[in-house]
């Protein structure tokens, strides 16, 4: 007998054998992960047994020099562990997820096409989905750093994602990090997400808060250009636009809004304060008098138009005094001087009642009690002063 035959006949037999078995492994990981995935969701407990049948074959087939490459194998991992993490709710589904984006990497390894394959495409989705829940979980309970860190991490597997990359937005916004909150809204922007105007109104917002008004403002203005019927583009780029003094610029932009939205107190509100900055105490107080006229108890507009007059009878007395105080006059300009007061005071009268008004509608708002100290300082009125100045203290 040969012996040195017979030993290498042993060991090239030892050699088939061991590479049958682990095909075997790769076999049975094949067939139970199957039966895992289908009762995974519906049943867990009944597809236990398979999750163990499955998970051993695969860890003893990857460690093998004639299956640690393929990539069928890796793919069922990805799959395996993908499942395992959404399926659990205790600190370990962090670690399925690693074990899962392990596989994924390595399966793209071996196949660069892997992407478009349905397995792939479903683990990615199910480590997907664990995330959005995560991140809902969080973001319903007002832990807004922590949801956009889930939501991101959601986009690791589904790029792009509208639904992610909205609250994730959302979620940054709400901890001030506007940088990443613009990087969120602007992929959504060359999507069809449904709620695209509110995406470019937030947008608009985290510019806004950023100290970027002007980008700020053209965001809204191609917002609203795309979607006219979104009365919150409309105001609020109106809104910026004001508050950057943008105030002639903006003047035909709300009057036009205001043919289409005639009950929207706040437009002419908004053109009220345009005129206003433009000196135009006429026009200001007619396009308050607008906003009344759709909500009487507007108090912001109660408090614009009294303060308005008022500032106009104020004007109107100074520039009497300013021509004719300290100076002797003739028995016409003595008439004049008076008729001019006369005239200043009417004004002041007239502020009154919106400027009481205002007081009523808000209790507690200092600017609209020393609007109405102002009244009465103006009338000379020193017992209503004091009055007033007392209310002021106890706020």
């Amino acid at each position: 007998m040969n012996f040195k035959s017979l030993i290498a006949g042993i060991f090239i037999t030892t050699l088939t054998l061991s590479a049958f078995a682990q095909k075997g492994e790769v076999a049975i990981a094949k067939e139970n992960i199957e039966k895992y995935l289908q009762m995974a969701r519906s049943t867990p407990r009944l597809a236990a047994p398979f999750l163990k049948t499955t998970k051993d074959a695969v860890e003893k087939a990857i460690l093998h020099e004639k299956t640690k490459d393929d990539p069928e194998l890796w793919t069922m991992r990805a799959s395996l562990y993908a499942e395992m993490a959404y399926n659990d709710s205790t600190s370990a589904a962090g670690k399925h997820i690693t074990e899962a984006k392990k596989s994924l990497a390595r399966v793209k390894e071996l196949d660069p096409a892997s992407d478009s394959k349905e397995s792939i495409k479903r683990a990615k989705y199910t480590l997907y989905q664990k995330q959005l829940i995560a991140g809902k979980k969080a973001f319903d309970g007002k832990n807004y750093k922590a949801a956009h860190a889930e939501f991101t991490k959601g986009l690791e597997f589904m790029p792009g994602d509208t639904i992610s990359n909205y609250y994730a937005g959302v979620a940054a916004q709400n901890t001030k990090d506007y940088k990443s909150a613009i990087k969120n809204y602007t992929e959504i922007l060359s999507t069809n997400f449904s709620y695209m105007p509110d995406v470019y109104t937030n947008l608009g917002e985290a510019y806004a808060a950023n100290k970027d008004t002007v980008a700020a403002i053209k965001v809204l203005g191609e917002g609203f250009a795309k979607y006219p019927k979104s009365n919150q583009l409309a105001t609020r780029e109106i809104e910026l636009s004001i508050n950057s003094g943008k105030h002639a610029e903006v003047i035909g932009k709300i009057e036009t809004q205001m043919q289409t939205n005639p009950t929207n107190k706040y437009l002419p509100f908004y053109l009220g304060i345009a005129y206003a900055s433009g000196n135009n105490a006429v026009k200001a107080e007619d396009a308050y008098k607008k906003a009344l006229a759709v909500d009487p108890n507007f108090f912001e507009a109660n408090l614009n138009t009294g303060s308005v007059i008022m500032n106009n009878g104020i004007d109107m007395y100074n520039a009497a005094n300013k021509k004719y105080s300290g100076k002797s006059l003739n028995a016409t300009q003595h008439a004049e001087y008076k008729a001019l007061q006369k005239k200043a005071t009417a004004e002041f009268d007239r502020a009154l009642p919106y400027l009481i008004k205002a007081t009523e509608l808000d209790p507690k708002s200092k600017i609209a009690w020393s609007s109405l100290k102002s009244y009465y300082k103006a009338k000379s009125n020193n017992a209503k002063v004091a009055e007033v100045d007392a209310k002021l203290s106890s706020l």
